[in-house]
């Protein structure tokens, strides 16, 4: 008999939430849709409501003022792993978070790894393989 991933959740819901703990039917209710989601948040009092500010809509990144320090604006890697043409990675510069988002293939790890051979001389990747290894790698010329 295989069991459902709703029925499993079920039982870990029902196995694990507090009687405290406002969200678990908030979580069933989604299973079934977003009108059982409507409806029960309709239902509830006004005070277990939580309110959250609507989502700012998409808008490209701004310029940020200088900051101290160093950031990247770019990379470009030519006949590295996957890569084999040029290919630039463009940044916007400045402190926080950058996330490269793409396809299996797309070259999101070579980039990475380019950037830190660039900066260590290494990576870690390759760092404990044998010579052998190593040298029959070969990344992709075109």
């Amino acid at each position: 008999m295989t069991t459902s991933p709703s029925d499993l959740l079920r039982e870990r819901l029902q196995r694990e939430s507090k009687p405290k703990d406002d969200w678990p039917p908030l979580v069933l209710a989604a299973l079934e849709g977003a009108s059982a989601v409507d409806e029960l948040l309709a239902a509830r009092p006004q005070a277990a409501r939580t309110t959250r500010p609507a989502p700012a809509p998409a808008a490209a990144p701004k310029p940020r003022a200088p900051a101290k320090g160093a950031y990247l604006r770019s990379i470009t890697v030519e006949g590295f792993r996957g890569i084999g043409r040029p290919a630039t990675l463009d940044f916007v510069p400045g402190p926080g978070l950058t996330l490269v988002v793409g396809r299996n293939g797309s070259g999101k790890s070579s980039f990475a790894e380019a950037l830190e051979q660039l900066l260590t001389g290494d990576t870690f990747r390759w760092a404990n393989r044998t010579k052998e290894w190593r040298d029959g790698w070969r990344t992709r010329r075109t």
